[in-house]
């Protein structure tokens, strides 16, 4: 009886780690108006626990070459801080050893102690990589909510240019109308550019860059090409505009098209067995005579 509650304890703690782990809790207000306040320090002395310490150490020993590449971008484009994202990989790699042991002991299927290490490793492992699927997935949707935003985005500019505003103003009206966080990306990178005294399309090809959005980075450079005539600015972002517009219609059609594709399938098979459902007496009859 002892070891069943031992057991139920201890899988009870390995599936909290899990869920931590895959869906970690909001932080309050109160901690992120904390954190706002308090200094930044790059490194390893600006992490807040031993917890993020053992978890960021095992991302550099483990991913240092998806680091820079992936992992930073993907981070980034979900506003989830690279603290905060080991500290989950680490509670999922403990709650994957935890369930993967548990039940292997349970089920009678390891029965000594070096197969349920093997066991706990193996689950720690698992545990430890699948939050990065769940990244990516996540940050790829958010790059597509990113692309319709800033098409969004442009055909505003591109109205108010046409309204006789300035290339700044007319970006920072458009800016001013939306509330999504790809308009709140979009205006801070714009308060850097004022405040380091940089124009508007190279802070947005560092943004593209960091968020890894190439619709970004391409406008940025198109915008470059254009340089500071206002003329050839406006026309720029009336053809991205409409370059942007039908791209994504001709995404939504896209995948309008495979989802009616799938459909077929089920479509198929109901018919298949109607067809079987009806000739199944006659089959029947045949086969008895």
């Amino acid at each position: 009886m002892t070891q069943l509650v031992a057991w139920a304890v201890a899988g009870s703690f390995g599936l909290w780690l899990l869920m931590r782990g895959f869906l970690p809790p909001r932080p309050a207000l109160s901690e992120i108006l904390t954190l706002a306040d308090e200094p930044t320090v790059d490194g390893v002395e600006g992490l807040r626990s031993v917890y993020s310490k053992v978890g960021l150490w095992l991302i550099n020993a483990v991913q240092r070459d998806k680091l820079e590449e992936t992992l930073k971008p993907d981070l980034a484009v979900n506003q989830v801080s690279l603290e905060d994202f080991a500290r989950d990989k680490l509670s999922a790699a403990l709650g994957g050893a935890i369930v993967a042991a548990m039940v292997c002991a349970l089920m009678g299927w390891v029965d000594t102690w070096r197969g349920l290490i093997f066991v706990a490793l193996a689950g720690a492992c698992a545990g430890f990589i699948l939050p990065d699927m769940e990244m990516s997935q996540k940050a790829a949707a958010r790059r597509v909510e990113f692309d319709e935003s800033l098409t969004a985005f442009v055909s505003l500019v591109a109205v108010c240019l046409s309204g006789g505003g300035g290339v700044n103003s007319a970006m920072t009206d458009a800016l001013s109308v939306g509330s999504p966080w790809p308009f709140q990306m979009l205006r801070a990178a714009l308060g850097e550019a004022n405040i380091h005294g940089q124009s508007y399309w190279k802070a947005f090809d560092q943004l593209g860059r960091r968020l890894k959005v190439e619709a970004l980075i391409e406008l940025a450079g198109a915008l470059g090409l254009a340089g500071d005539s206002g003329a050839k600015v406006a026309d720029t972002l009336q053809s991205r505009a409409e370059a942007s517009r039908e791209k994504e219609r001709q995404t939504v059609l896209a995948e309008a098209h495979k989802r009616s594709e799938r459909l077929n399938f089920p479509i198929a098979a109901l018919a298949l067995t109607w067809m079987a459902f009806i000739m199944y007496p006659s089959v029947q009859n045949l086969l008895r005579s």
